[in-house]
């Protein structure tokens, strides 16, 4: 009796002693020796819960989905009670989509211990992923709550950078949030890791060497915005590496990419330490991070002070308030020079839109209409694929006041999961709309999704945080969009490509104005139709020129690389 006693007392020592060390490994970036290490936790003591969570959790990274998910759970039923047990199990459940289970999974730590911080600050995605709006309103008032106790932002703490842009914020809490993240990052930085290297002067015959660095070589939006720029570069002047830290795919985006670089290295398994030796081994100039601080990012790797000239650039829009981030790409509109105050790169601009897009994306050659994507023929169909984390309720509640003033109208949107249209039902409801004039859409491969965007006669905007690529796709498909003009970087992206597109006039000032912009369209086809022909012969000439576009970067490089 005496002897298990010792022996449990011992293993629980031992399994400690693993964990800690596995946390110290999966903290590195050191995945299979964190793994192993929480296994042998785990045989140390089979009912030792924190080993199983974090066991999970990394089994996850390594996207080891159904193992992962499965230590999460038995992690929790050892230790119903442990409130970052829970936390680990809600991102699981996030990540896989199951959002609703993820909320009340967040929800229950919080019961635990009201002032888990990681609860507090992972709650936020799925309340705007479900368009959960009154979650989230009663969520903000209760992290507003967490920090009355100092400085009145001091709540901003409970908000990601990447969340930051789907709320009513200003530019300067924004900035805020981003600076917290970059020094959290830097803490665990040598200070000598993190200074900017020195250049030698630049001439004429200098080849500078370009990396790109990104999650996304796959089928996603950024690969749709880029894949055509990166062998439209001068190779006379410019040797372009691309450095992949997502999974790869087999799709035509990825290998017109890797096509259209001189060197393409896969990375997605090597820590922050190897990546950064490898970039700095290449002799990189200028390394442009196309991720920020979104999902599949690694903003670890740019602490580490990589590369001669650090670069944010597309994939987030806003500052990263990091000292290791010299610059920012932008143009005159999303980032005029008044605002200059609340990012903490040097803005440099682009002489027309900051974007990047393909002048070769195909639009399917099938002939589609209105009943067999389930659209009424004779109706007037507004529509907006933005993703639902992007429908704010301000943007949805003049939504449904222009459907209610265009009688004979429908609005089309994405469909994702159940949560969504429940609850986007229910606001219409709740708004006096019919609910069935609210038509959901699914996910098509993208040159099929753009051939149904034709099929629509206007797309309707969010606020918060703007279509970017999807403005682009509507742009590109000959579809009309409005906006309204915002205050911060992502609430700026449609005004500043309509005026590529040579459609100023569709960016509205104010809630009011967008409404009634909105219907007035809506009632004058003729005008709309002319819309529609000056989109179609004006395109090409700024917004989608990625020839000009690519010329238009590298003289940003280039300015850089003399600045510096």
């Amino acid at each position: 009796m005496l002897f298990d006693l010792v022996q449990r007392k011992w293993g629980a020592i031992r399994a400690r002693s693993h964990n800690e060390r596995g946390t110290k490994l999966w903290r590195k970036g050191q995945l299979p020796a964190a793994e192993n290490a929480f296994r042998l936790a785990i045989k140390r003591s089979a009912s030792y819960a924190p080993a199983y969570g974090n066991l999970g959790s990394v089994l996850l990274d390594m996207h080891c989905y159904d193992e992962g998910f499965a230590m999460l759970q038995e992690a929790a039923q050892i230790a119903p009670r442990h409130a970052g047990i829970l936390v680990n199990l809600g991102n699981a459940y996030a990540m896989s989509g199951r959002l609703t289970q993820a909320i009340k999974t967040y929800e229950k730590a919080l019961s635990i211990d009201s002032t888990n911080t990681e609860a507090l600050l992972n709650l936020t995605g799925p309340l705007m992923e479900t368009c959960d709006w009154e979650g989230l309103r009663r969520q903000l008032v209760r992290l507003k709550a967490c920090g009355s106790g100092g400085k009145p932002t001091d709540w901003l703490r409970f908000i990601s950078p990447f969340h930051s842009f789907f709320l009513p914020l200003t530019r300067q809490e924004q900035l805020l949030i981003a600076r917290r993240a970059a020094a959290e990052l830097s803490k665990a930085i040598p200070p000598s890791r993190n200074r900017p290297k020195l250049l030698p002067k630049v001439s004429a015959d200098k080849r500078l060497r370009i990396g790109y660095l990104s999650s996304d070589f796959h089928d996603h939006a950024t690969a749709h915005l880029t894949s055509g720029i990166y062998g439209q570069h001068d190779r006379e002047r410019f040797e372009i590496y691309a450095y992949s830290i997502g999974h790869p795919d087999d799709s035509p985006y990825r290998r017109k990419i890797v096509a259209g670089c001189d060197h393409f290295a896969e990375l997605q398994d090597k820590n922050a330490d190897e990546i950064a030796r490898r970039i700095t081994s290449d002799g990189i100039d200028i390394l442009v991070d196309l991720k920020g601080y979104c999902g599949g990012s690694r903003p670890e790797i740019l602490a580490l002070r990589p590369a001669k000239i650090q670069v944010n650039y597309l994939g987030y829009p806003g500052t990263m308030g990091a000292h290791f981030i010299d610059y920012l790409v932008a143009d005159p509109i999303v980032i005029p020079p008044e605002h200059e105050i609340d990012y903490s790169e040097r803005i440099i601009r682009l002489p027309n839109t900051y974007q990047a897009t393909d002048d070769q994306q195909a639009l399917t050659e099938i002939t589609m209409n209105r009943v067999a994507v389930g659209l009424p023929e004779s109706a007037f169909v507004f529509c907006c694929f933005n993703t639902p984390t992007k429908v704010d309720q301000r943007s949805f509640a003049c939504w449904m006041e222009i459907l209610a003033r265009v009688p004979h109208s429908v609005l089309w949107l994405l469909k994702t999961i159940p949560e969504v249209t429940h609850n986007l039902a229910a606001a219409a409801k709740a708004a006096r709309i019919d609910h069935e004039r609210i038509i959901f859409a699914p996910r098509l491969p993208k040159a099929e999704h753009l051939g149904r965007l034709r099929l629509a006669d206007l797309m309707l905007d969010t606020f918060c945080c703007n279509a970017h690529t999807t403005a682009t796709d509507a742009l590109w498909a000959g579809l009309p969009l409005i906006t309204l003009t915002g205050e911060t970087f992502s609430s700026r992206v449609a005004t500043s490509l309509l005026h590529a597109a040579g459609l100023p006039e569709l960016a509205a000032r104010s809630e009011s104005d967008f409404i009634q912009l909105a219907i007035n369209l809506a009632n004058d086809v003729f005008r709309l139709q002319a819309l529609r022909h000056r989109l179609d012969t004006s395109k090409y000439h700024t917004l989608f020129s990625t020839r000009k576009f690519v010329r238009d970067l590298e003289d940003v490089y280039l300015e850089m690389y003399r600045r510096q």
